[in-house]
């Protein structure tokens, strides 16, 4: 059981990280290109197994060398990434450490909260991410963001973590929904 709900809480991730790529929501980096190459081979990382933290902290550490003009927001992003790395290869404290660091940098930005209720998962702090993604989904209505669908399968995997089954199956229904919609 456990080795399918790590199996699950990976593609929810992936589907995340997959929707806002789509969308061009993905770290864009137009003014170094040596650092827009780094931080798409750390997004191509992700979708690895095993995970690979490694490009990421390259991507990261180029962004902070000078004269870099990265801002706090891509560089935020970029931390989150890493944290989530580390959250999949079971580095929780490091994980913990870089997702807080990308908080303070940018602690509303929707890509860095999506990715906190992802790490939050894999920390089994199932309460918490749930609050994060309820929040994310009603922000959803307002502003029409793509990734609802992402969102609504990542609530479900926390929802079952907690044992609410029940709003479980129904987020996951929704899901489902939305993916044969946008095929």
């Amino acid at each position: 059981m456990q080795r399918t709900f790590n199996a699950i809480i990976f593609i929810a991730t992936m589907t995340t990280l997959s929707s806002l790529s789509a969308r061009g929501q993905n770290f864009e980096f137009t003014t170094q290109p040596t650092i827009s190459a780094a931080a798409s081979l750390c997004f191509a990382s992700l979708q690895q197994v095993p995970a690979t933290p490694e490009p990421c902290q390259a991507a990261l550490n180029a962004a902070q060398q000078p004269p870099s003009s990265v801002d706090t927001l891509q560089l935020a992003r970029l931390e989150s990434m890493l944290a989530l790395q580390y959250a999949r290869r079971k580095g929780l404290s490091q994980a913990r450490a870089h997702m807080n660091s990308a908080l303070r940098r940018a602690p509303s930005d929707y890509v860095v909260l999506a990715q906190e209720a992802n790490v939050l998962i894999y920390e089994s702090q199932f309460e918490s991410a749930v609050r994060i993604l309820t929040r994310l989904l009603e922000d959803h209505v307002e502003t029409q963001k793509p990734q609802l669908a992402s969102l609504l399968l990542n609530r479900s995997i926390a929802l079952r973590g907690l044992g609410r089954y029940q709003e479980s199956r129904y987020d996951y229904a929704e899901y489902l929904s939305i993916r044969k919609g946008a095929h």
